[in-house]
C-alpha cells in the first residue's frame, strides 16, 4: 500500500504519466525504494540494539530468544531472521560492534583544551587589509 502511495506522489511531484516504469521515475526522482529503505532502517535498528546490551528488546532480536507462538500465515518472520541473510551478504558481524559504555566522569570535568587566543588580540578596525588576510 505503501509503494502506491510514494509511486503516486512521485508521479504527481515529476508530471509523469500512469504508464512510466516505477525504477526511472524513483531514478529521476533521487528516491530509494521503499524496500531498500526498509532494509535500511531495519538494520540501523538491529545495530543499535546490538549495541545495547541491557535493552529488554536485545534478548529478543539479537539473542533468538523468541516465544514460541503459533504460526499463522499473516505473521512476519522476527526481524533478525529476516535480516540474516542481509547481514551474511554484506560480511557484517553483530557481535563485533562497540558496546556502548558510560563515562565515569561527566563530560565538563575532562581536561579542557588549550585554544590560542593570540590573534584575538588584533583590532578590526587598527589590523592593515594585507594582515588580515593572513590572520
Amino acid at each position: 500500500m505503501l509503494n502506491t502511495i510514494q509511486n503516486y506522489a512521485i508521479r504527481l511531484t515529476l508530471g509523469a504519466f500512469k504508464s512510466s516504469p516505477v525504477t526511472s521515475l524513483l531514478c529521476m526522482a533521487g528516491e530509494p525504494p521503499l524496500s531498500l529503505r526498509r532494509k535500511h532502517l531495519e538494520t540501523k535498528y538491529i545495530i543499535k540494539m546490538s549495541k545495547h546490551q541491557d535493552n529488554p528488546v536485545y534478548n529478543k532480536i539479537i539473542k533468538k530468544t523468541f516465544q514460541v507462538q503459533p504460526i499463522i500465515a499473516s505473521h512476519f518472520n522476527p526481524l533478525y531472521e529476516r535480516q540474516q541473510d542481509f547481514i551474511k551478504k554484506n560480511e557484517t558481524t553483530i557481535n563485533n560492534i562497540i558496546q556502548n559504555t558510560e563515562l565515569k566522569l561527566p563530560p565538563w570535568r575532562f581536561n579542557r583544551n588549550i585554544i590560542d587566543l593570540s590573534l584575538s588580540f588584533h583590532n578590526k578596525n587598527t589590523t592593515e587589509k594585507k594582515k588580515k588576510k593572513h590572520l
